[in-house]
């Protein structure tokens, strides 16, 4: 199975502009404007692989970078409401019992912390394990900026791969609350309701609002475990 990373740090493998380099070298993840988090005990500085090509398909290696621009949100938001308006995203929501989702977007009455509707949000990226010939490549690359033989190169976006969405599974909020009904300490739906209208009334300041450009600092993706998904513990729950 061919495999090599494709995007490094923000920036396709190709891209050889100084902010591209300036990136590799602050170890630099322009998703979340801080250092990337993603680590390898096969290296002892942050595995920035963004991407990897794998047999020729685009694989996302790292929740972060669906956070690009809002992009993911903004999809999600139009899809499920019909509209970004009045629409704020929490990360890091409770549920107790089960954990945390990953995301949980809030559709608000106008000027009031009242909800309207609510999607949970959980990111998954591709598998992570057998990443030695992964780490290889990284590696050469951060030395010596050799591109691997054979390489194909596919459609980039400001010297980044263009993030598209082609297909979306969803469930309905009953039925996720029906699958977890296994386990006694389940609260009905209502509790987690009064739950996100008191985030909506106190940690507004941490919340992405989808009609605003900038992203809180607090706001993050959670990171992958071994096998790609970024709550290991909580799909143990789940299954």
């Amino acid at each position: 199975m061919a495999k090599y990373p494709s995007e490094i740090f923000g920036c396709y493998f190709q891209n050889v502009m100084p902010e591209a380099e300036d990136m590799r070298r602050k170890f630099w993840c322009p998703f979340h404007e801080s250092q990337c988090y993603k680590q390898s005990r096969l290296i002892d500085f942050p595995f920035g692989v963004c991407f990897a090509q794998v047999d020729g398909q685009e694989i996302a290696l790292c929740p972060r970078r669906f956070l690009e621009k809002n992009k993911v949100f903004q999809t999600i938001a139009i899809s499920q409401f019909g509209t970004s308006e009045n629409v704020l995203v929490f990360s890091e929501v409770g549920l107790p019992g089960i954990g945390n989702f990953d995301f949980v977007m809030v559709k608000h009455k106008p000027f009031r912390a009242q909800v309207d509707d609510f999607v949970a949000i959980e990111f998954q990226t591709g598998q992570t394990t057998s990443t030695g010939q992964l780490v290889k490549g990284f590696k050469t690359f951060m030395k010596d900026h050799r591109f691997p033989e054979g390489t194909s190169y596919h459609k980039v976006n400001d010297n980044r791969l263009d993030l598209v969405a082609t297909r979306m599974f969803s469930s309905t909020v009953d039925d996720l609350f029906d699958a977890f009904r296994r386990n006694d300490d389940i609260p009905p739906v209502e509790k987690f309701v009064e739950r996100l209208e008191s985030k909506l009334s106190g940690d507004m300041q941490i919340a992405l609002h989808l009609s605003r450009e900038k992203t809180p600092s607090k706001f993050d993706a959670p990171k992958p475990g071994a096998t790609g998904r970024v709550r290991e513990l909580f799909d143990q729950f789940t299954k």
